[in-house]
């Protein structure tokens, strides 16, 4: 990590944008349950790397665990969780294409149901990306940036994966 340079986190509105397009594409009930929750819940990912000192997959799975345990959605908080834990990685210069659905899938069921962790995610994360990766910590990529990127990697992501998350 790069002493003095700041992460792109997610923003707020990135965050919403990938819940949206969650409940959009697989179903459920859109809107927030909890604000504090979801505020909390992203504030948590920055503060593992403010305070914790964590690298590019502790965030990202930092992202993944607050954001579904926050239960701060009326629906798809994991899907939104893992899905902002692959959005970040990529907004830093990580390459996310090698993650498969169906393991990153059993791993956040696995987390929701407190059989593992945030630094299960992680440790999952550096296996799957390689830890030769070196994030690209700039300033935060403009939000609409950020959110056609995180759209064309769903994208790709569902073409993978349709029947990980298929709820028919």
């Amino acid at each position: 990590m790069n002493p003095g340079v700041e992460p792109r986190f997610l923003t707020r509105k990135t965050v919403e944008a990938i819940h949206e397009e969650q409940i959009d594409t697989y179903g459920g009930l859109h809107g927030v349950r909890d604000e504090n929750a979801l505020e909390s819940a992203i504030a948590a990912a920055q503060n593992v790397h403010h305070y914790g000192g964590g690298d590019v997959y502790e965030v990202a799975a930092a992202y993944a665990l607050h954001l579904a345990e926050s239960q701060a959605y009326f629906d798809g908080n994991k899907r939104t969780g893992v899905q902002a834990a692959v959005v970040f990685p990529e907004a830093c210069g990580v390459d996310t294409s090698p993650l498969q659905a169906r393991p990153t899938y059993d791993l956040m069921i696995k987390i929701a149901a407190h059989e593992a962790g945030r630094s299960d995610f992680a440790d999952y994360l550096r296996s799957e990306l390689g830890r030769e990766q070196t994030p690209d910590w700039r300033e935060p990529l403009k939000d609409e940036e950020a959110l056609r990127q995180a759209e064309q990697r769903r994208q790709e992501q569902q073409e993978r994966s349709n029947e990980v998350f298929d709820v028919t």
